[in-house]
């Protein structure tokens, strides 16, 4: 059976392909139309997949989607289809972890900002079947709670809550105490906003950007909102601990009572609140649950991929799970648009095709120079996983600074993530091997911190990704390399892109992004392209 799932109507707009029940490929809109969380129709991701496969719309037996919008504005949109159907918002997010885990069983912890007037499910999961057991209703949202904080200091909320977390990080929870009245747990299981402090949009609650979504009462208690752009003051890096604080604590209330209602050591997560990667890197430490697996697209993208294998579970006979290793189902281009893309370098770009391309670019990183990696097919999800990314050596604290400012022109104060080979994890980080979706924060080894300051965050912190050689044997061969060099098996790595734009598409983004930044080099397919004179 072939199945087309879709996320429509909403931000993060994608689409994914299902075969026999099996994941074929997958892409967001924004990816396309390079509007960061896109919500346009993925007509464009639609085409992908289905160019990606050999098939046409008219082959696909069945279109499944999670969203708002009716079966016919679907068929309308897409031109045509055989049948459509619809699933609800956080059975979909439920499904896109559960059914893709390594766990026969497993609890299931669901939270975002609101869908299908729920923003927080707790459930279980066996075998194919998922059950819900406690819901928590829209606007009572630990993503919109977030979210208005993300705002008042001077952040977009339902984008830059990244931001919040990585603040949070400089400083003191001095707030929580007051911030515990401001979400309240129930006897039911759930929790509760006081909603005096909060200004959500109508309907299930939400957030409307550049219109606050708190109150005068969160002013006259904290003053006056941070501006964008404006510095950052002790009270904005104190309240932004206390905020992640508090999401912790009550994402571990929410677990403990998920465990008692399952009695199961393994959980799985999605949802927009569950890309926090700090939150998810205290469950093990501070709850029951020993193992958790969380999707690489935790966010709303995820849900077309929900709605895809809830179609097939339940109309496809012969439906098998299929645990998730890596997230490369998008696009990839050949070398001769490679080739192409290149010949519009100017003349102080040198192009050449190594005979080794990672020992190439391990000698490069190896000067401390910035490379891009565009490799294979791209992931999907908001993180970089070593398809689309920009490399560096961490061996120095200021690369964190120089491909803040010169690269990826952002704030300083933002982390950047590491990537081992899965097999050397353990002497590196604390919790160690199988992260390979860099979604859980983990302590860095005290003894090793001092050789990769780049990539360790101001509270001993780091976001890990591993890889295997059968995840991604270009990438792990490149760090096999490094650790020949220097000892080091781990580089720095970020999104292929600059503040504000997606992650690189196609290989002329690829190459935009190069000459438009202050990256050396770029290894694109076998080719490697260098900058004669270094930014």
């Amino acid at each position: 059976m072939i199945c087309l799932g879709l996320h429509a109507g909403g931000a993060d707009a994608s689409a994914a392909l299902l075969v026999d029940g099996q994941l074929v490929a997958m892409m967001e809109q924004e990816r396309f139309d390079h509007q960061k969380h896109s919500a346009a129709f993925p007509t464009d991701a639609v085409d992908f997949c289905l160019n990606f496969a050999g098939l046409a719309l008219a082959e696909v037996d069945l279109v499944a989607h999670a969203t708002d919008l009716a079966d016919e504005e679907i068929m309308r949109a897409l031109g045509s289809c055989q049948k459509v159907v619809r699933h609800l918002h956080h059975q979909a997010h439920a499904a896109s972890v559960f059914l893709t885990s390594p766990f026969e069983r497993a609890a299931i912890l669901t939270l975002d900002g609101c869908g299908g007037g729920i923003s927080t499910s707790l459930g279980q999961g066996e075998a194919l079947g998922m059950t819900s057991l406690v819901q928590v209703p829209c606007p009572h949202s630990l993503g919109l709670f977030y979210g208005a904080f993300t705002q008042y200091l001077g952040f977009a909320a339902g984008g830059d809550e990244g931001k919040t977390m990585g603040l949070a990080a400089y400083g003191q929870p001095r707030f929580l105490d007051a911030l515990r009245s401001l979400c309240r747990v129930t006897e039911q299981g759930g929790f509760e906003l006081d909603l005096s402090w909060f200004a959500f949009s109508s309907g299930c609650g939400g957030i409307v950007p550049r219109v606050p979504s708190y109150s005068g009462k969160m002013v006259e208690r904290f003053g006056p909102p941070r501006l964008a752009e404006a510095d950052i003051k002790e009270r904005d890096v104190d309240l932004a601990a206390s905020v992640q604080a508090l999401l912790e604590e009550r994402c571990q209330e929410l677990l403990a009572v998920l465990h008692r209602l399952t009695g199961l050591d393994t959980v799985c997560l999605a949802g927009g609140v569950a890309l926090n990667c700090s939150m998810n890197g205290r469950i093990r430490a501070t709850t029951p649950f020993r193992d958790v697996f969380v999707t690489p697209a935790a966010n709303d993208a995820g849900l077309s991929l929900g709605a895809a294998l809830l179609a097939s579970r339940d109309l496809d006979p012969g439906f098998r799970r299929q645990a998730l290793t890596h997230a490369y189902y998008g696009s990839a281009h050949d070398e001769q648009e490679m080739a192409q893309a290149l010949a519009q370098l100017a003349p102080e770009v040198q192009v050449c095709r190594p005979p080794q391309l990672a020992e190439a670019v391990a000698d490069l990183l190896a000067e401390h120079q910035i490379v891009g990696w565009y490799q294979g097919r791209m992931e999907f999800g908001p993180r970089a996983l070593g398809h689309r990314s920009i490399l560096a050596n961490p061996g120095r604290a200021e690369a964190k600074d120089r491909v803040n400012a010169k690269v990826k022109f952002r704030e300083g104060f933002r982390p950047f993530a590491p990537v081992v080979p899965n097999e050397d994890a353990d002497s590196w980080f604390v919790q160690g091997q199988n992260q390979p979706f860099m979604l859980t924060v983990d302590r860095v080894r005290p003894e090793r911190s001092h050789q990769i300051p780049a990539v360790t965050h101001v509270d001993g912190t780091a976001r890990v990704q591993t890889v295997t050689v059968e995840q991604n044997a270009g990438l792990h061969g490149l760090l096999k390399a490094m650790e020949r060099r220097n000892g080091v098996p781990v580089l720095l790595n970020t999104s292929f892109n600059v503040r504000g734009d997606t992650i690189v598409r196609t290989p002329m983004d690829a190459v935009r992004c190069f000459l438009d930044t202050g990256m050396n080099a770029l290894a694109i397919g076998p080719f490697l392209a260098v900058k004669t004179i270094y930014s």
